[in-house]
């Protein structure tokens, strides 16, 4: 079982004003050890609420680290906490009774980690685990399920999320079923790359046939082929997409329509631009 470390000393902290933003006012460095701290509106859906909508749910937000292989739903430090991720990414999986998983979604900067809790309450438990390490922002659930704090705002936001969420779930049994492992693994470097700062994905053959639900051989055979087309590079532990549109065009309709999916129903007022600039 993975933990978060130093997750029984998360720091807490205060806003004060400043050029209209908060400061949040903690010890980070104790649970960030140095590493470049992303505040909690570099989270997507916390930076889409209004100044004083994240004002009311700031003093409750606590900063964890988010280890390679931790696992939401074994970790006592997330038992009753969403997790708002700034930086890395998590895959939830769907688990046989043989052993096998697939991946089934994908959470990083734009979202949340433990949907599960808030729409089933206690008990419920968020099969995903972190395949690249991160930093992120916990918020115990019951705050969000409880009338009495004012986080309307923060739960519509959620409720799109979750709808969002459905619809790339939906999608993928789609994609699943009627794609190739090539298609489905361009897609994947796709997603994985939106989450990311840069190009270089560290994750082995094994994890990414994990993910797809496919034989590690097949796997490292289609990275065969787009390796030979010059569009990833494959070195130990970790693919770099080289080509991203190369990438792209081999990749099924499913990662437009899952992008687009997220745009509309959290970011309608960016979609909107965005459709006015191609149409001019």
């Amino acid at each position: 079982m993975t933990n978060v470390k130093q997750a029984g000393r998360l720091p807490k902290f205060r806003t004060l004003p400043h050029r209209g933003e908060p400061i949040l006012r903690t010890r980070i460095g104790e649970c960030f050890q140095g590493r470049k701290t992303m505040m909690p509106r570099d989270n997507g859906l916390l930076g889409s609420l209004p100044l004083p909508d994240f004002e009311q749910v700031a003093p409750h937000l606590q900063p964890c680290v988010l280890r390679q292989g931790l696992a939401f739903g074994e970790s006592a430090a997330f038992d009753r906490h969403l997790c708002f991720i700034t930086r890395g990414i998590a895959a939830t999986s769907s688990l046989l009774e043989n052993g096998d998983t697939m991946m089934v979604a994908l959470a990083g900067r734009e979202g949340v980690v433990g949907i599960p809790l808030l729409l089933a309450g206690p008990g419920a438990h968020d099969r995903a685990t972190v395949i690249a390490a991160g930093q992120g922002w916990r918020l115990n659930v019951d705050l969000v399920r409880d009338d009495r704090h004012r986080f309307a705002a923060l739960r519509s936001l959620l409720l799109a999320y979750t709808q969002a969420l459905i619809e790339q779930i939906a999608q993928g049994a789609a994609c699943n079923r009627h794609h190739s492992l090539e298609q489905r693994l361009c897609r994947c470097m796709l997603e994985c790359m939106d989450r990311l700062p840069g190009n270089d994905i560290a994750v082995t053959h094994q994890s990414v046939a994990e993910m797809l639900g496919a034989r590690r051989e097949s796997v490292s055979e289609a990275l065969g082929r787009l390796e030979a087309g010059r569009l990833v590079h494959c070195g130990r532990g970790h693919i770099t997409v080289l080509d991203r549109p190369g990438v792209q065009a081999r990749a099924c309709e499913c990662y437009r329509a899952v992008r687009d999916a997220h745009r509309r129903l959290l970011w309608p007022r960016e979609r909107e631009d965005a459709d006015r600039m191609v149409a001019a």
